[in-house]
């Protein structure tokens, strides 16, 4: 039983968050601090506690952060201050590294006081529900000294547009009550929870580590492996990180600690902004055994995680069904069963393998970073020389980009996205579902065609080009507003739908269907698009799951696309822009240096998969195209 805290003591509770990169940075300010300023939140808190805000982040952002409004308001309520972290973020194989250091770096001004205080964690992409910060103070005052609770993946490129306009212009506040929050992240969770879900098994990712059961529309249950830390009371003092903060900080600073877990999202609810494909290459078609689960398990995860696993939870927006205990029991015999299945002894947090292998080599860059920090502010005039000398470099590539004798070169050798030639590295994956829109939308004399577009909030969706020509009328609409009440208006019949979806909207292909089929005309059809390494692992087996995705009463062809080469062509693709992506200037340039050498190779894993059976699984598939004619 925990000792109640005396009435009058008014305990000190720091509140530390992370932010480093301008994405994140911008979901900070504009969400996630203003949801702590909810009146059930940090306006809640400081009659009973006194607190402190800070947030460490890169030094080149100290300015924008103290001039928001919101950084502003939290100090009508308690301090705030800024730690640098720049040091800390010194290479991007190193994120959970850095991570840690930085949460670490949130206390570690407090030496030896940091027993006397209550450490509250958030991220900069948690959006916290009004009144989880009351319900955490609450079992603070109640004696509770390390306090957890789940955070649920939510799609950010659907939930943004929702919530950033409810911030209230007077306090600066987000405030979203736990069960609207509920239905929000249940209307648009992320595939990492859909691929954890055990009685939805289409696909899967490569660790599961969070295990879910969906009850229905309003009712999510769980466990998760690990769960955030929301706030802890240090019995130890640990400043300097063993491990990951996940696989060691319990049992370092509270290995006696009683844990309180807030599973119910009435109590304290966090929604996690995530990118929607984020992970998506992480993503296997089918299901996983329980065996392999543990498998991996057990080969990295500590005994802090297994013990939180444990715990249930519970995700709804309305009352409880009564066939919830039913389907609790039925998850927590799976998890029984995993949990049977893993090695006796946890891999232990000293000397993680994981940690170990990269720690020198983070302390090394992160002195290699101090170094220059020191040379650049002794020679000032220097680095200024340098920068107009590649200035200048820039400038000559940026009028180098801008040839239109290039431009006119590279359409007439890779095409444009998504009508490519064979030097493209994606000319595979497009090749069925132009081939299918082309003959649907061939033109005629005068002849206007009406076209619905259905997207997925993604980046990489390309296929909507195909269908902006001057003789087609397009309609767009998104996955989501279509999945959640979005009503196609007037009386138009259209002669195609194409549905262009990233793979976790794959799975609600029938309820799309089931929304736009009347509206298709008698000769028109529905086709729907997916490229990703999600199907890499697609076989003649597991195509059966993909029946599931298909809608019954009407005539559904598949057409798959792909092959090794394919797929090593578009690695080398992929991987390459991202490398470009980083560059300030010249981008165009490297891309058609990139396209250049990718040419030969990209032409002749196309002319192998052009031969390839179109409705014949391949060794390595890449994209899938299903055309479908309602009958």
């Amino acid at each position: 039983m925990q000792e109640t805290l005396p009435a009058l003591v008014k305990p000190r509770l720091r509140i530390i968050t992370m932010v480093w990169g301008e994405s994140y940075l911008a979901d900070l300010v504009t969400m996630s601090l203003p949801s702590i300023l909810a009146p059930g939140n940090l306006p809640a808190l400081v009659n009973d506690f006194d607190c402190e805000v800070v947030i460490v982040t890169e030094e080149s952002f100290f300015a924008a952060i103290e001039a928001n409004a919101v950084y502003q308001r939290i100090f009508s309520y308690c301090p705030a201050r800024l730690v640098m972290c720049d040091d800390l973020v010194v290479s991007r194989r190193m994120y959970g590294h850095s991570l840690t250091h930085a949460l670490h770096r949130g206390f570690e001004d407090l030496g030896e006081e940091m027993t006397e205080y209550y450490l509250a964690f958030f991220n900069a992409d948690f959006i916290l529900a009004d009144g989880s910060f009351r319900a955490m103070g609450e079992r603070i005052k109640a004696g509770e000294k390390l306090i957890f609770s789940p955070s649920y993946c939510v799609n950010n490129e659907q939930v943004e547009p929702l919530i950033k306009n409810r911030v209230n212009p007077f306090t600066n506040a987000l405030s979203i009550p736990p069960r609207e929050m509920a239905s929000l992240i249940l209307a648009c969770r992320h595939n990492t929870i859909r691929a954890k879900t055990i009685n939805q098994p289409i696909f899967h990712m490569n660790v599961s580590d969070q295990f879910y059961w969906y009850v229905d529309k309003n009712t999510l249950l769980g466990h998760q492996l690990p769960m955030a830390l929301v706030c802890m009371k240090p019995e130890n003092v640990y400043l300097d990180p063993i491990s990951f903060w996940d696989y060691a900080t319990i049992s370092m600073a509270c290995p006696t600690t009683e844990r309180c877990v807030l599973g119910d999202s009435d109590d304290f609810l966090m929604m996690e902004l995530r990118g929607r494909d984020t992970f998506l290459e992480l993503m296997r078609i089918g299901r996983v055994s329980q065996t392999e689960i543990a498998e991996v398990l057990g080969g990295y995860m500590t005994a802090d995680q297994f013990e939180l696993g444990r715990f249930p939870l519970t995700l709804h927006s309305g009352e409880l069904p009564r066939e919830v205990e039913s389907a609790r029991g039925q998850l927590r015999e799976y998890l029984d069963e995993v949990y049977d299945l893993l090695p006796p002894y946890p891999v232990s947090h000293f000397d993680h393998p994981y940690w170990t292998g990269l720690i020198n080599q983070f302390k090394v860059n992160q002195q290699e970073w101090h170094r220059q920090r020191e040379q650049e502010a002794a020679a000032p005039a220097e680095n200024a020389a340098q920068e107009e000398k590649t200035e200048g470099a820039h400038s000559a590539w940026r009028l180098n980009d801008t040839s239109q004798v290039g431009r006119k070169l590279y359409t007439n050798m890779f095409g444009s996205m998504p009508d490519v030639t064979m030097m493209h590295p994606r000319w595979a994956d497009f090749q069925h579902v132009m081939t299918l829109l082309n003959a649907q939308l061939e033109p005629g004399e005068g002849r206007v065609f009406n076209v619905l577009l259905v997207e997925s909030e993604s980046e990489d969706r390309v296929i909507w080009k195909r269908v902006m020509r001057e003789n087609i009328e397009c309609e767009r609409i998104s996955a989501y507003t279509l999945l959640n009440g979005g009503v196609l208006t007037g009386s138009k019949k259209f002669d195609l739908c194409l549905l262009d979806l990233s793979w976790a909207d794959m799975n609600d292909l029938v309820a799309m269907h089931d929304r736009v089929v009347g509206k298709i005309k008698p000769e028109g059809k529905l086709i729907a698009f997916h490229a990703s390494s999600v199907l890499r692992t697609l076989t003649d087996k597991s195509v059966q799951e993909l029946t599931s995705l298909v809608p019954p009463n009407c005539k559904a062809t598949l057409f798959f696309s792909g092959s090794q080469k394919v797929a090593a062509v578009i690695d080398k693709y992929t991987q390459g822009l991202q490398r470009i992506a980083d560059k300030q200037r010249g981008r165009s340039l490297s891309v058609a240096s990139l396209m250049a050498k990718l040419a030969a190779r990209s032409y002749n894993a196309n002319s192998i998969a052009a031969k390839q059976r179109a409705h014949d699984v391949p060794e390595c598939c890449t994209a899938i195209t299903i055309e479908i004619e309602p009958i």
